[in-house]
């Protein structure tokens, strides 16, 4: 069965940042090295054969959000974001606990205690 997924711009997750950064009043630079890797990862995800589910490609997202640190501050706030993003891009349901579920995974995955497995 071939199903049709919606992704993300590079350009969108430094938008969702920055917007982040507005309310939160975070330090506004990015690792460019991580951004590269970051703007890899959008374009990994893309192909199926490497992550051939909607569920893969959401955590490998996320994930590599986090661990890759491509902004100053806010990156474990942005993949929460990004990841709700992500949902919404692909109607996906969710709800107004959405951002209170992704919160602990995504400190989980800070603190090393969720790997990308």
């Amino acid at each position: 069965m071939f199903f049709l997924f919606f992704f993300c711009f590079f350009e969108t997750v430094i938008e969702i940042h920055d917007e982040i950064l507005g309310l939160t009043e975070g330090l506004k630079d990015y690792n460019l090295t991580s951004m590269g890797y970051l703007e890899s990862v959008l374009n990994y995800i893309r192909n199926d054969r490497h992550c051939p589910t909607f569920e893969s490609k959401l955590a490998y997202l996320v994930f590599s959000c986090v661990k890759f640190h491509p902004f100053f501050d806010e990156n474990k706030r942005t993949a929460v974001y990004l990841a709700i993003h992500f949902l919404k891009l692909n109607d996906k349901p969710i709800n107004n606990d959405c951002e209170k579920f992704f919160e602990p995974l995504v400190l989980d995955i800070a603190t090393d205690k969720i790997g990308k497995e």
